[in-house]
């Protein structure tokens, strides 16, 4: 199957289950809410992730043999389950403490509701035959924009109890902690993207006479040095920077939590002038549940016994 239409069949059928409503305060178009059918909160989240967890985590060529002709849910489901279970790209870890939750919507919501395109898969990212979580940012995507400007999009997700907890958890994403680096740092983004070109910096064939230019100086500056940030800003390269978290929340309004999107904000904002980069944009998404975290991402396990 056409990995066109693999997407075509997430965006007719799971698109709305998590991504019904986009609202934005006025004024404010970086900061997103999206709100949905609450009745039916725990179904659509596990019908969402164990149908969507094929696609997170395997390359396009993968889903080649899928049949038209068959049901593609109950392909996809059986493929989601074989992964789960045997697969050594997935860590099998508790519920509480896998980050695997906030990621795979993250990446429903670039790559499904936004089109973007992948740069780096989860399974590239992974080591083998470990049980750590993977670290860096959640996801790495590009597009291009109407202008035909490179867009590149570095990406962290929390899937946590309250808003409190999202918004700590980003903040310490941007700007690290005493044991942890912030990723939105000069130090971070050169290591981050010198792991990305060793890698393999996946581009779509349709992308590539745009991105040669750029993509012969990121590989040339593996012999010279380690700054890929100047390889950014010299190309003009627009660095999105996308903050993404679901929490358990009765507020529906993105109004009533402007106040969290304004830290995560100005926080990434300080950060990024430091930087040195100009041109960039920094977008929040907040997706308040219901259940509590811990009793969707149960649900969602249980889809799988």
């Amino acid at each position: 199957m056409e990995i066109r239409k693999v997407i075509e069949h997430y965006t007719d059928n799971y698109s709305s289950k998590i991504f019904m409503t986009k609202l934005t305060p006025q004024g404010k178009t970086a900061y997103l809410m999206y709100i949905y059918q609450y009745e039916k909160e725990l179904e659509n989240f596990s019908d969402t992730f164990l149908a969507y967890l094929p696609f997170y985590v395997r390359a396009s060529d993968y889903f080649s043999s899928l049949d038209e002709n068959l049901d593609i849910d109950e392909q996809l489901k059986k493929r989601s389950k074989s992964i789960k279970e045997k697969s050594t790209v997935v860590p099998t870890r508790a519920p509480e403490g896998s980050g695997i939750y906030g990621e795979l919507f993250l990446d429903f919501y670039l790559r499904i509701i936004n089109a973007k395109k992948l740069i780096l898969t989860y399974a590239n990212k992974r080591s083998f035959n470990t049980n750590n979580e993977t670290t860096g940012p959640d996801n790495v995507v590009y597009y291009i924009d109407e202008n035909n400007n490179i867009n590149v999009c570095m990406c962290e997700a929390k899937f946590v109890e309250g808003v409190s907890n999202a918004k700590r958890a980003l903040l310490e994403d941007v700007s690290g902690t005493s044991t942890k680096m912030g990723h939105v740092t000069t130090e971070y983004l050169n290591d981050y993207f010198q792991f990305i070109v060793e890698k393999g910096f996946n581009v779509e064939l349709s992308d590539e006479t745009t991105f040669r230019s750029f993509l012969f100086d990121l590989n040339r500056q593996l012999d010279n040095g380690n700054n890929f940030v100047q390889i950014l800003i010299e190309h003009n390269i627009c660095v999105n920077f996308i903050f993404f978290a679901i929490f358990d929340s009765k507020k529906r309004k993105p109004e009533e939590l402007e106040k969290y999107y304004d830290e995560i904000y100005n926080q990434c904002e300080l950060n990024v002038q430091d930087i040195g980069i100009e041109n960039y944009k920094i977008e929040i998404v907040f997706v308040p549940t219901e259940n509590k975290t811990m009793t969707i991402k149960e649900e969602i396990e249980r889809a799988y016994e």
